[in-house]
């Protein structure tokens, strides 16, 4: 990518990120009000959502550091620590998780939780009415991602930008994330195939393994 176009996705992913660490950090910071305006006790409500609301806040921080960072692209990163981050991230109240680890000892390679992370996040933008959201690994890092719920489908702007073709000045924060995403599969050398069915999505990927 020239310099102007790394800057634009940049500038909207770290849009993307700051909206999605608004809410719990807000939440942080009322449970301190409240803590503060009727002295709870430690175990009281406010506290109780000060706690969650920080844990929420660094499972976020901690996807992201893999997900759009240098991190993700290092070392290799135990698959574990990348499938324990998925639900939080993307789970909601009309969104549930279902992950399946069939590896059976297979390490991922360098950069393969790095776009499991980006693949998860882009299929769970396809659940407009919520849904399940289901992460399957298989024992060859083959991975499959699949959104089943009313509406589901991947949208034209997603589909664009995570094969190249959308114009990066027509890029916003939601298919900003896809074009990363596409970017990160193509310097991995990886291909991410999408499949569509009524009310359903998934997009699966042979990512490196270990040597």
């Amino acid at each position: 990518m020239e310099p102007m176009i790394e800057l634009r996705v940049a500038e909207l992913l770290a849009s993307r990120l700051c909206h999605d660490l608004v809410s719990p950090v807000g939440a942080v910071n009322s449970g301190i009000e409240l803590l503060t305006e009727f002295g709870d006790d430690p175990g009281g409500e406010s506290m109780q959502l000060i706690a969650t609301s920080a844990k929420a806040a660094s499972e976020k921080l901690q996807f992201f550091r893999i997900a759009y960072g240098n991190a993700g692209s290092g070392a290799n990163i135990p698959l574990g620590d990348g499938l324990r981050l998925i639900e939080p991230v993307c789970a909601n109240q009309r969104t549930t998780v279902a992950i399946e680890d069939k590896t059976a000892g297979a390490l991922p390679g360098t950069g393969a939780v790095k776009l499991l992370l980006n693949i998860a996040l882009l299929v769970g933008d396809c659940l407009p009415r919520g849904g399940e959201l289901r992460v399957a690994v298989g024992p060859e890092m083959n991975v499959g991602v699949s959104a089943a719920g009313e509406g589901a489908g991947i949208e034209a702007g997603l589909r664009a930008g995570l094969d190249g073709s959308l114009d990066v000045d027509a890029l916003d924060a939601k298919t900003a994330h896809a074009f990363f995403t596409g970017r990160v599969a193509e310097r991995m050398g990886v291909e991410c195939r999408i499949s569509e069915q009524t009310d359903g999505v998934e997009i699966t990927a042979d990512l490196p393994a270990a040597s």
